[in-house]
Formats: structure tokens, sequence, C-alpha cells
């Protein structure tokens, strides 16, 4: 007889729920900067939109781990808008991040 543990679940809560707080960190940051020019709203923009998506899919994977249960994926499969705003924010999220980085680069090479 042989027992297998299936680490998978837990394996994507922890990579989604690092990459939500990382993400939301960024905007964090871009927000309390938000008077310092447009990079901020970008990053503040990007943050959120991407670290919402993780933070979603994170809860999933944490309630598919720990209560067993498909609630959130059920209802991400079940609203084709959810799924499609699900599978986009990340990169949209992570290029306007970019975007952040390029347009604060050029301010402070303008002073």
């Amino acid at each position: 007889m042989q027992i297998q543990i299936e680490y998978s679940s837990l394996k994507f809560f922890v990579q989604f729920a690092v990459e939500a707080l990382a993400l939301l960190v960024i905007a964090a940051y871009s927000a309390s900067s938000l008077r310092r020019g447009r990079w901020a709203i970008l990053g503040t923009t990007g943050g959120v939109l991407a670290g919402g998506a993780a933070m979603l899919l994170s809860l999933g994977w944490a309630l598919l781990e720990f209560l067993d249960s498909n609630a959130v994926f059920d209802w991400i499969t079940a609203h084709s808008s959810v799924s499609f705003i699900v599978d986009w924010a990340p990169p949209a999220g992570l290029v306007l991040i970019c975007a952040a980085f390029v347009a604060r680069g050029g301010a402070q090479g303008s002073q």
C-alpha cells in the first residue's frame, strides 16, 4: 500500500499569496506617492489589478486545500466576465507596473 500526499493546492495557495502580497505592496507604495506623477497612478492601478486577481486565486486554492471547497473556482468559471478578468488582470497589471517604472525613471532623469 502506497500513500500519496498531494501538495499542489498548497503550493498554488502559497505561490498566489506571495504574488498578491508583492503586488499589493507595489500598489500601496505607489498609492502613497500619488501626488508625484503619472507613474504612481500606473503603479497603483497595475498593483491593484494584478494583486486582486492573485488574491482571488489564492483564496480559491486556500479553500480547496483547507476546506475541500471549490466555491471560488466554481464562481469564476460560472461567470465568463470574472473568468476573463482573472485571466487578463495579471498581465495587464504587470504591463502597467512596468510602465510606471519607465515613467518614474523618465521623471527622475529629467530633474
